[in-house]
């Protein structure tokens, strides 16, 4: 505020009590005009929080293309060959090694299989090989996927066809499909080939280097593709023993097979992590010794509890609460 030399004698001529208020006024105004500043801050604020907020749930829909540009795919395991039991391991392992091969373009988004667990109790979706519009929609929302790749394997020995297609989960509708045909102790090569026509036909860009990844650490024996399926058909009945066993089957078979090396690496750290954890439990009479889930400290609340430690029982509340909020 602009103060003129007249002014400025008298306020001087006024005396103390009229400086000590015009004093003030200069000071509301200049909080004034720093309290809008801060309004103004805090309104920007809001407002990217609700604009983040729209952006997730725009993109919560199954049909949502993420921030990349990309179409997540989900891959469903193969129908297996009719009439040899010992192929039917072989839907499962063709269906997650095109699963791999497909994540080399990057318009793609495959889903984890372990994310299929709901989608794969839908038996009509793998054993049919038809897929109505409702049938997809619901199981675009299972996973949150735009594409299912479905699948069938047929073979007569030495012979074998691969056949796959990609279906809308918003239409139900068969966008692109591709089928490869070989020989049983080619199987890779078949698969490779599989791959490589549904990328094109779903209009992945795949440039030479691009083209180079596919196939690469997959299984080049017979054998060991079907223990691994066999790995996989026992992960999915919760039979993690079964399927370490299966996974180092494969792996002894072919020392290169990149996924049955990393299953089996997995279960074997979670056996370790079980166990000391399994240790520490019982060393401490039932108590977590080192808590860190919310859950570990809600365990050792209750066992708090039932042995009459208040204070012990409330700290392990607190630190559920600390981790869990809305808890």
């Amino acid at each position: 505020m602009k103060v003129s030399h007249r002014s400025r004698e008298e306020l001087q001529s006024a005396g103390p009590s009229a400086r000590a208020c015009a004093a003030e006024r200069r000071t509301v105004g200049r909080s004034g005009h720093s309290t809008a500043t801060r309004a103004q801050s805090a309104i920007q604020r809001l407002l990217t929080v609700i604009a983040l907020v729209a952006l997730l749930l725009r993109g919560s829909g199954a049909a949502a293309v993420d921030a990349e540009g990309q179409i997540s795919a989900a891959v469903l395991p193969f129908r297996a060959p009719a009439g040899d039991p010992a192929l039917q391991p072989l839907g499962l392992a063709l269906a997650d090694m095109l699963a791999t091969d497909l994540s080399v373009a990057r318009e793609l988004r495959l889903i984890e299989r372990e994310r299929l667990g709901d989608l794969r109790k839908e038996h009509a979706l793998s054993q049919s090989g038809q897929i109505d519009r409702a049938t997809a929609a619901r199981a675009g929302k299972l996973v949150g996927a735009d594409l299912l790749i479905v699948g069938a394997v047929t073979a007569a020995p030495p012979t074998l066809r691969i056949d796959a297609r990609a279906v809308s989960t918003a239409t139900g509708e068969i966008v692109a499909s591709a089928s490869a045909e070989g020989t049983l102790d080619r199987f890779f090569a078949t698969e490779a080939e599989l791959a490589s026509k549904l990328l094109q036909a779903l209009g992945a860009a795949l440039p030479p280097l691009v083209r180079l990844r596919i196939g690469k650490g997959q299984p080049q024996k017979l054998n060991a593709a079907l223990a691994y399926g066999r790995g996989l058909d026992a992960l999915d009945r919760g039979d993690r023993a079964g399927a370490k066993a299966a996974f180092a089957e494969a792996l002894a078979a072919d020392a290169g097979f990149a996924a049955a090396r990393r299953r089996l690496d997995a279960l074997e750290q979670g056996v370790v992590a079980l166990e000391a954890r399994t240790a520490a439990v019982e060393v401490a009479g039932g108590r977590i010794l080192r808590p860190v889930s919310a859950q570990d400290h809600w365990h050792n609340a209750g066992l708090a509890r039932s042995r009459g430690d208040e204070r012990a029982a409330l700290a392990d509340l607190r630190a559920v609460l600390a981790q869990r909020p809305e808890a």
